[in-house]
């Protein structure tokens, strides 16, 4: 039987974040789902994984090396940020975050999580780029600038 480990409880990628220092409540704003962008490279300015853990008491005290890759649509691992922590309650929260984040290529990209080397989990997010009079999100929602809205 293999040893104990401790297992994802849920992990999102999105703009932001916020804890209420009092209770301990996550918060977490604009899921990644779709990003589109008139020019030929997507910018945001941060970019968070948030990801929790349930730790079985076997396991506390014990130290773990969490990682994320983000893929882009050929393959190719364009960041790797690690974060090792150790299990001190049944619970342990994570926050590893992009500053800068830049989608050059057109489709889907992958957030994957790794503990210790091996896949947990991914989260894909679909790139459009060069789409002319979109500013973000879906494009029906949106009004070209200039243009009078119509009710």
């Amino acid at each position: 039987m293999p040893p104990e480990r401790p297992r994802l409880e849920f992990f999102l990628v999105a703009e932001s974040y916020s804890v209420d220092q009092e209770t301990n409540r996550l918060s977490i704003f604009d899921v990644l789902v779709n990003i589109v962008s008139s020019g030929k490279v997507a910018m945001l300015n941060r970019v968070a994984a948030i990801c929790e853990w349930i730790i079985p008491t076997a396991c506390i005290d014990k130290d773990y090396l969490a990682m994320l890759r983000v893929v882009s649509p050929s393959g190719k691992c364009t960041e790797e940020l690690k974060l090792a922590f150790t299990g001190k309650a049944s619970r342990h929260r994570l926050y590893l975050r992009i500053l800068g984040a830049r989608f050059e290529t057109a489709g889907r990209w992958v957030f994957e999580l790794l503990l210790d080397g091996e896949h947990v989990a991914s989260h894909e997010v679909d790139v459009q780029l060069e789409q002319p009079g979109i500013l973000a999100g879906e494009p029906e929602r949106w009004i070209k600038p200039g243009n009078p809205a119509k009710h």
